[in-house]
Parts: structure tokens; sequence; C-alpha cells
């Protein structure tokens, strides 16, 4: 119950925090709001455990097993009240909502339910740090020292990855106070550890490593890594930045967000077979580890288009299949990014028009002017027209499309404007000029915002 309670208090405190602080879009708030969690995770294990055995004699043989089967029921309370709270929600309304149906909160469900998973995780790492504070608050009988020292941890962690990310790789703070830690404990009671004990904290500790090891979405030696990488973007050392970047994925393999951004850096710098690989490689996460739609929507569209931007033989084919999957998510969820939407559907139309599929390319043609057009540039009565150019499409004449035919597919908006407003070309033209072409520029996604 303990550790509900204090799952729900963190998370509606820190979701306030991160609610308040994504207009601003910077990392070292996000950071804030991680550590602010985590400090109340801490202080709530620690307050819980400190109080529960306050009257306990302390050599009593059952008290390390007694502290160590209460820790981890705090963390199995903890993720429990995650899981019913926030989790299974998102997944029964994910999982119900009939296809089709324009709902703004839909998620992966599976992968949903293993990421939840990392909370456990993260949590034992925490109970790690509370355990060794217990037992230094009480081998100095000063308990409020032990919170103290584990209080200042977490902010010499978030100090540390603000300004020292270059020291040690993110082992600086641990080496700090590893030696600290063994300096201050003085072991003045005479434990009498069984086998039980031992197998709960191997439990324990095993857990928390695996945050290390890379099965949570991020820790801390991956974000030393990718403040190491913006760090090089400020200074606008891309190739060492792109450096950075792998090795983040190499801690966090999972972090989509730092894939993402990877193959974005990588295309701008014209590495197109690097970061298709790495768009290969993170395709096998994403289905058990990526929950979001909006991230997985941004991967399909990013993938889809450095394919295109290859241009090799199948890369048409698998271009479509890559933006089919992201035009499913739009279906059944238009709020997702609107610049990677219009994306999506220009290129889709470029690709129709490659393949000779004319009438699948006025088709998202239109819904591209529909739904992403300036009026300054197509006219509302020129999408009427294209609607009726589609059943007038093969009566047209030979004479006309031999003239569009002719036309260099070149033109500025300034241009384009101009034609349509002296009446030389309308979207019953531009479907022409569709059938005339071979290929039409893809938009590269590296220079959007």
């Amino acid at each position: 119950m303990a550790g509900i309670i204090i799952e729900i208090f963190s998370s509606h405190l820190t979701g306030t925090l991160n609610y308040l602080f994504t207009t601003y879009d910077k990392q070292y708030l996000f950071d804030i709001v991680d550590t602010t969690s985590n400090l109340l995770i801490y202080s709530g294990f620690f307050y819980i455990l400190t109080t529960l055995f306050k009257n306990i004699k302390k050599k009593d043989s059952q008290f390390i097993e007694l502290l160590l089967v209460s820790s981890i029921l705090l963390i199995i309370g903890n993720y429990t009240a995650f899981l019913f709270l926030e989790i299974l929600p998102h997944i029964i309304s994910s999982t119900l909502m009939p296809e089709g149906y324009d709902y703004i909160l839909r998620y992966n469900p599976l992968a949903l339910l293993i990421s939840s998973t990392e909370i456990i995780f993260e949590n034992s790492t925490i109970m790690l740090l509370v355990l060794i504070s217990i037992f230094i608050g009480y081998s100095q009988q000063k308990i409020y020292l032990g919170y103290i020292l584990g209080f200042t941890f977490f902010i010499i962690i978030l100090i540390e990855r603000a300004y020292f990310p270059h020291i040690l790789n993110g082992w600086l703070t641990l080496s700090i106070f590893t030696p600290l830690f063994i300096f201050l404990y003085k072991n003045n009671y005479q434990y009498n550890i069984n086998k039980k004990s031992y197998l709960l904290l191997l439990l324990i500790i095993l857990f928390g490593s695996l945050d290390y090891f890379g099965f949570t979405n991020i820790n801390h030696f991956s974000k030393i890594q990718m403040q190491l990488g913006n760090k090089a973007l400020k200074k606008k050392n891309i190739n060492k930045a792109i450096i950075y970047y792998k090795e983040m994925l190499k801690i966090s393999p999972h972090n989509l967000d730092t894939t993402i951004y990877l193959m974005q850096l990588l295309a701008q710098n014209q590495h197109i077979n690097e970061a298709i690989k790495i768009s290969k490689n993170a395709k096998s996460n994403i289905k058990y580890y990526e929950p979001s739609w909006n991230k997985l929507y941004q991967y399909y569209i990013i993938s889809g288009s450095l394919r295109l931007k290859r241009n090799q033989p199948k890369d048409l084919n698998t271009a479509k299949k890559l933006y089919h999957q992201a035009e499913y998510m739009y279906r059944n969820n238009s709020r997702l990014e609107t610049n990677f939407s219009k994306v999506l559907f220009y290129n889709m139309v470029c690709i129709e028009a490659k393949k000779y599929n004319y009438i699948s390319a006025s088709a998202y043609l239109l819904e591209y002017l529909m739904y992403f057009k300036d009026n300054t540039i197509i006219k509302d009565n020129d999408i009427s027209l294209l609607i009726k150019s589609i059943k007038n499409y093969t009566n047209s004449s030979n004479k006309k499309l031999y003239y569009l035919k002719k036309i260099n597919y070149k033109y500025t908006a300034i241009e384009t404007i101009h034609l349509i407003d002296e009446k030389q070309i309308s979207l019953h033209d531009i479907l022409f000029i569709l059938h005339s072409i071979m290929y039409l520029n893809v938009l590269d996604i590296h220079n959007m915002n």
C-alpha cells in the first residue's frame, strides 16, 4: 500500500511538471523532472523503511530479512500502482478502440506493457541506494545523515550530467560517493545474514543492474552520451555528435528518440546507407519496446524518406510499405505531428507518380491540398476541378497531353501562383503534369524543424 501511495504522489507531481516544461523543449528541465521523481521515490522508500523498523532491534537475526522483504514489497507496490493507474487504461482503450476512429491516445499495447517493466529496474536501483543510506545512518547512529547522503547523490548526478559529462563518462559521481560510503559505514552491528537474505539482496541487485545494461529506454550513462552529443552539436561538430549518439544507442538500444535523431543527422551528412542500417536495426526493437505512436509515426516517415533519397531498385517499394504503416497510424490518429504528415502525403504523391499510378497520385495530392495546402497557392475552385478531372482523366486530348509534357516542372511557388492566376494552368493540368513526369523530388526531412 505504501508503494502505491508513493507512486501516485510522485507520478502526479512529476506529470504536472512535465506538462509545464513541455513548451520550453529544454533537456535540462526534463532532467530536473526526472531527478525530482527519483528523489520523491527515494524519500518515500527511505521514510517507510526507517519508520517501519524504528523500534526493531537491529541485532535481531530477522532484521535484514524483514528489511529486504519490505523493500521488494515496496517496489512491487510501486509498480502495481503504475500498472493499474497509467498502463492498463491505455492498453484497454488502445485495444478496444475501433479501426478508423480518430483517437489521440493510441499506443502499441504489447510495447506499452513491456516498457512498463522499466520502472521495476529503475526503482530497484533507487532501493539499493536507500538500503546503503539506511545502513550508513544506522552505523553512524544518525539516520538523517544517511538520508542526506542519498539525497545529495541525486543532486550531484544531475550536476554531473549538466556540466561534467566529459569526465569519466558518467562514473564521476559513483567514483566520489563509493569511497565515501565505505568510509562512513562502520559495522557496529553484527548482522546474522541468512541465505534467504542473500538471495533477496541479490535479486534487488540483479534488477537494478538491468537498468545499467540497457533494459530501460534511457539511463544515467546514456544520458551522459546524449549530453555530450548535444554539446558537440552546439559547437556545430556534427561528426563528433554522431559518434556520441551512436555510443548512446549502444547503452540504450531501445531509445527511438535518439535513433530518429541519429538517422536525421546521418542523412544530413549524406551517410544514407548508414542511416538506413540504423533504421533496419531499430525495426526489430520498436514492436516490443516503443509504445508511442507519435515516435513510431516519425520513424516510419523518416525511414521511408531515406529509401527515396537513396533511390535504389527496391527502395521505392520499401518506402511505400513504410509510408503505408505511417498512413495507417494517421487514419487512426490525425493529430500526429503535422510537419511529418505533410512529408508523408507529398511523398506518397511522388511514389504513385513514379509508379504510374496516376489516379492514386491525384487522390493523395487532393488530400495533401485539402489538409495541408496554402490558400495563396492553390484555390478552392481548382480543388473542385481536380475531383472532376479524376473522372475525366481518360477523355483528355492527346494534343493537350503533348503540350503539358513539354512543361519543365521546375516552377517556383510564385511562378505557379502566376500561372494559376493567369488561367494558363489549373489543377486539372497539374494532374497531367503528374502523368508526364517520371519522378518528383522528395522533401528532405532532416531540414524540417
